[in-house]
């Protein structure tokens, strides 16, 4: 019986277009860091034949490197990837040294100068996101009854009144962050124990209990003022900006679906880098991972 030899089918790039045009290509894959990097860029790429995919879970920076770098292990895929700056101000973990030669990792980009995706797409910070966050549409159904719609008119009164001491400790908590993977602390983070409280009253000692050890403290402070115009223009931790909405709001009386709230800030978070977004950035970090908007 006459035919193709399978091989030969997978391989056929006539057979390859046809598939294309009827199923995403698979086969292309752009890395990223967080289910809300995921979803941001997926508005982004569409058309572009690429599926974005998060990393799996607790992996993160260093597997998408990795990945990108030994592709050819993972049967012909074709990886990019976006990740966060952290704390690689000069993205020296993106350049390949070989032979005395340093050159640029093909298929991958991180967010420098901001030390993630959604300061990136951002641009300058200000304090008008809390409340653009708080008056999302994903957050309709957190706040639609008397007790929860009284919960939100306090939460928003206490971010009036205090939004540049809340914005200086989502500040010193990403720079801790930032400190830690800096110097490679691995001990265990504990857990945060502030309340609105200590935010108000100003206890900056008390804002990173938890993210470094106190024999390690006067080395952070060495790294704020070794890294001024870094740390100054880095922008603040998404994951720090929603911990701490959250505090507030449970602070405040908020007690509906507390282990859903976190999930339903981190999609009105999205909502917003999508409404706000600069759209001509986003193409560019996305050009310089290879791949080309639609």
């Amino acid at each position: 019986m006459n035919g193709t030899i399978l091989s030969n089918a997978i391989s056929d790039p006539k057979r390859r277009l046809a598939e294309s045009e009827i199923r995403s290509n698979e086969d292309r894959i752009l890395l990223v860091e967080g289910w809300t990097d995921r979803d941001f860029l997926k508005n982004y790429i569409n058309g572009n034949k690429i599926k974005v995919q998060k990393i799996g879970e607790g992996e993160g920076k260093k597997e998408i490197i990795q990945r990108i770098t030994n592709d050819e292990e993972y049967d012909g895929i074709e990886y990019y990837g976006i990740v966060d700056m952290d704390y690689d101000f000069e993205t020296s973990e993106l350049i390949l040294k070989k032979y005395g030669i340093e050159l640029k990792l093909p298929n991958i980009s991180d967010t420098n100068p901001k030390c993630n995706l959604f300061s990136f797409a951002l641009g300058e910070y200000s304090e008008r996101i809390y409340e653009k966050i708080l008056n999302s549409r994903r957050l309709e159904y957190c706040f639609n009854d008397k007790n929860t719609l009284l919960v939100k008119k306090n939460v928003t009164r206490w971010l009036k009144q205090n939004q540049s001491v809340f914005n200086d400790y989502l500040r010193e908590r990403t720079h801790a962050i930032l400190f830690r993977g800096r110097n490679s602390i691995y001990t265990k983070r504990g857990s945060n124990s502030n309340d609105i409280n200590s935010i108000k009253g100003n206890e900056k000692e008390k804002w990173i209990n938890d993210l470094i050890p106190d024999e390690k403290k006067n080395k952070f402070e060495e790294f704020k003022s070794i890294y001024i115009p870094e740390l100054k223009n880095c922008g603040i931790n998404d994951h720090e900006l929603i911990e701490g909405l959250k505090l507030i709001m449970e602070n405040c009386g908020y007690r509906k679906e507390a282990p859903y709230l976190k999930r339903k800030l981190e999609n009105a978070m999205m909502e917003l880098m999508l409404d706000e977004a600069e759209e001509e950035k986003i193409r560019t970090i996305l050009q310089k991972a290879g791949v080309e908007k639609s």
